[in-house]
């Protein structure tokens, strides 16, 4: 799970994806910067969402920049 955390932060640092975060349902989840994206990413509880639910967390999404229209 490291390798993948550690490649989502290099992606995100060279702006290839962007990190979002909202809860579950929300169908508009807000961006957030890389330095506030980088604890979300390293936070194990994030990578099971019985956790999150459990702790009452925001999902944290991965969106590759090529996908996203504005």
């Amino acid at each position: 799970m490291k390798v993948v955390v550690g490649a989502l932060i290099g992606l995100a640092r060279k702006e290839q994806i962007r990190i979002r975060v909202g809860p579950w349902d929300d169908p508009k989840p807000r961006n957030v910067s890389t330095v506030e994206a980088e604890p979300l990413l390293l936070d194990w509880r994030r990578n099971s969402s019985a956790e999150e639910r459990a702790d009452d967390l925001e999902r944290v999404y991965d969106v590759n920049v090529d996908n996203v229209i504005e």
